[in-house]
C-alpha cells in the first residue's frame, strides 16, 4: 500500500526528487521543511528553505 502519492517533478539531481516527494506530502498536514543551500534546484514552495529561513522560522516559534 502507498501513502504518498508520486509527484511528476524534474529536479537537477534526481536523488533529491524523495527527499522533495516526503516533505510536500508531509507539509499537507504537518509543519514540515526541506532544508537545502540549494533553493533554485526546487519549485518555489514554502517548505523548501535555506538554512538561514530554517534558523528564522525556528527563532519565531519560541
Amino acid at each position: 500500500m502507498r501513502i504518498y502519492a508520486i509527484l511528476d517533478i524534474y529536479l537537477p539531481d534526481p536523488k533529491e526528487v524523495l527527499f522533495y516527494e516526503v516533505v510536500m506530502e508531509k507539509g499537507k498536514t504537518d509543519d514540515a521543511y526541506s532544508l537545502t543551500g540549494n533553493v533554485k534546484h526546487f519549485p518555489s514552495e514554502k517548505h523548501v528553505v535555506t538554512p538561514r529561513e530554517m534558523l528564522d522560522i525556528i527563532l519565531h516559534k519560541q
